[in-house]
């Protein structure tokens, strides 16, 4: 693919309401939130330790449907009821999906994105990979120490800082080998999943301590491992590269590619 063909990404424009909230309270309503997050051993980010063990709309108390933390006040509403909050009260209207931890503007009704607050999620997600780890054990202690997990924590909370693009991490395009194209929209589905994505970049996966991997007796070549091959491309992804990445290897070794995107087109 040529230079020019390049397409230079450039992160969603905020709304101007989160625009002000930032302006007003920086990182202070984030950095509030993190005794708060939770994630599950899937892998999914949420709001926990609420008021109540079953979060409600503190107006109408109900529980179903979508649910939103005021960053301001920390008043929990439904969806009519945040919007309500926003219209009564000014500079309260950013708030966070108690179910999703993700930002949403309730004078918009949409969600919005700030780098700086999916950097603080996925911060909290790396953290308590050991703990997921332990209970995945059954509350026995790996043998291995969790140093890149320790790593990753302060490395993530430095790209806010150090990337200018102030882009998400782990976006990265993908060349077309031939007919890739819906394979390449796979694998950026599974890159962007978060079991999958926390599974390779907590180092669960060790290329190097791969069984399959090591050469066997008489064998001058590898064993295939397609996760070893899928971890190469986490890798790649993560890097920080932002240049179209050829994910030829994994491709070949799994067996699909143009013939299949044909088949299914």
């Amino acid at each position: 693919m040529s230079a020019s063909r390049i397409v230079a990404y450039t992160s969603p424009k905020p709304c101007s309401h989160l625009a002000t909230y930032r302006k007003k309270h920086g990182l202070r309503g984030y950095a509030s939130l993190r005794d708060l997050l939770r994630t599950s051993p899937n892998g999914r980010t949420a709001l926990g330790c609420l008021k109540s063990p079953v979060p409600a709309c503190d107006l109408c108390s109900a529980h179903l449907g979508r649910l939103y933390l005021c960053l301001v006040c920390s008043s929990v509403s439904c969806l009519d009821h945040s919007i309500a909050h926003a219209a009564a009260e000014m500079g309260h209207e950013i708030a966070v999906d108690v179910d999703r931890a993700e930002l949403f503007c309730c004078t918009c009704a949409d969600q919005v994105y700030d780098p700086d607050f999916d950097t603080a999620v996925m911060a909290k997600q790396i953290e308590e990979l050991p703990k997921r780890r332990e209970a995945a054990c059954g509350g026995r202690k790996r043998r291995r120490p969790e140093r890149i997990t320790r790593e990753l924590v302060p490395a993530v909370c430095r790209r806010a800082v150090l990337d200018p693009s102030g882009l998400p991490w782990g976006l990265r395009g993908m060349n077309n080998l031939g007919n890739t194209c819906f394979m390449n929209s796979v694998l950026q589905v599974l890159l962007h999943t978060p079991p999958l994505r926390w599974y390779f970049l907590g180092d669960h996966h060790r290329r190097e301590l791969c069984s399959r991997r090591r050469r066997r007796k008489g064998s001058v070549t590898e064993g295939p491992c397609l996760a070893c091959d899928l971890d190469s491309v986490f890798s790649a992804a993560f890097s920080g590269d932002r240049t179209p990445y050829s994910p030829a290897q994994f491709l070949h070794r799994s067996g699909i590619g143009g013939s299949v995107e044909k088949s299914l087109n």
